[in-house]
């Protein structure tokens, strides 16, 4: 096993949509040097808008908020893991994995490079607040059914990732309703960062 001057860290952030993921790796962003975040949503939503073959089947997807076949999922980030990637860069996943297959998956590649097993930090808040936040936000695919599809899916397939990580031990949960500089209070705490 090679030896770190530092610690490499592979930090997960996961939540129901609208739990604030995004603002918090900024915050981690601050604390964390030589960071890479890797944002499949992002990254699955930029391959829907473009002329391709995928894209035609992937935008229905996006538009319903149902979920993504896994092994397109594990594809935008196994592509930055094994395209883009530089050695000695932490590394944060916005909202990702999202099926236990995809956090197994994830483990073996990260065990494949030799870093430290990824730490999750579950974001919690309830229905009503997501709705609300969700709504506020006004993304394209923030529609009522959406919204309505991507939180039954988180309650189905996330929760269940949530739990895998947490009978590993590799699990912080976080009150996301707070504000949000108590979010990342809690969150640099349980880093010790």
């Amino acid at each position: 096993m090679k030896k770190s001057k530092h610690k490499e860290w592979t930090i997960l952030l996961i939540g129901p949509s609208g739990s604030g993921k995004g603002t918090q790796i900024e915050f981690l962003r601050k604390r964390i040097k030589n960071v890479r975040v890797i944002y499949p949503g992002k990254i699955l939503r930029g391959l829907a808008t473009r002329s391709t073959m995928a894209s035609k089947y992937l935008l229905p997807y996006l538009q319903k908020g149902l979920l993504v076949p896994g092994w397109l999922a594990s594809f935008t980030w196994m592509n930055v893991l094994f395209g883009e990637a530089e050695e000695g860069e932490n590394l944060i996943f916005d909202g990702t994995p999202r099926q236990v297959s995809e956090a197994k998956l994830l483990d073996e590649v990260i065990k494949w490079y030799e870093r430290p097993l990824p730490v999750a930090i579950f974001i919690e808040i309830g229905p009503k607040e997501a709705w609300k936040r969700l709504l506020e936000r006004g993304r394209f695919d923030d529609t009522e059914l959406a919204i309505q599809e991507r939180l039954k899916f988180f309650h189905k397939n996330v929760l269940p990732v949530v739990r895998y990580y947490e009978k590993r031990r590799r699990l912080i949960r976080v009150d996301g309703e707070q504000s949000e500089k108590k979010v990342a209070e809690d969150i640099r705490k349980a880093l010790r960062l």
